[in-house]
């Protein structure tokens, strides 16, 4: 299944599975070897199970599932991505001017961006109370050493007296 994922764009990717399928969906050759081969933007190129190919829209590229998990990062589907492609589906089906669909289509990426930076920010908050419940774990664990030198301290000098 193909998912969205982005570098510094967006592009689609899928994780090549080495199925009959998936070689027909991308018009792959097989060698005689029985080796798939794809028509990539650059000539056709050898792919392995477990390769990605990303498409732009127009062009295909592959990639090894090491160089892909180091660069891209998958695009999470949510309500609010959902709707706003909604709400661009609904001008286009109305036909309103590029103008509008140009102001909506930036609308909508930038209320990803805040979604984004939302998600980031509950990632400090939670990081800052694991850290606040760290600290005061190690308070309570200095104020019952302290109690228990006081303890023994308080001993010694019964016994001494």
């Amino acid at each position: 299944m193909k998912k969205t994922y982005k570098t510094n764009f967006e592009i689609e990717a899928e994780q090549f599975d080495g199925s009959e399928e998936m070689a027909k969906e991308y018009e792959m050759m097989m060698s005689p070897a029985g080796v798939y081969y794809v028509n990539a933007f650059d000539g056709a190129k050898a792919i392995r199970e477990g390769d990605w190919l990303i498409s732009n829209g127009e062009d295909i590229a592959i990639v090894d599932d090491d160089y892909f998990e180091e660069h891209y990062e998958l695009v999470e589907d949510d309500e609010l991505a959902d709707g706003l492609a909604k709400v661009i589906e609904a001008f286009k089906a109305e036909g309103r001017k590029a103008e509008q669909f140009d102001v909506t289509t930036y609308i909508a990426k930038l209320a990803l961006d805040v979604q984004g930076i939302n998600k980031k920010l509950d990632e400090i908050k939670d990081a800052q109370l694991k850290q606040e419940q760290i600290r005061h774990h190690e308070k309570m664990a200095q104020s019952s050493a302290y109690d228990q030198f006081v303890d023994e301290l308080t001993e010694a000098l019964k016994n001494l007296l």
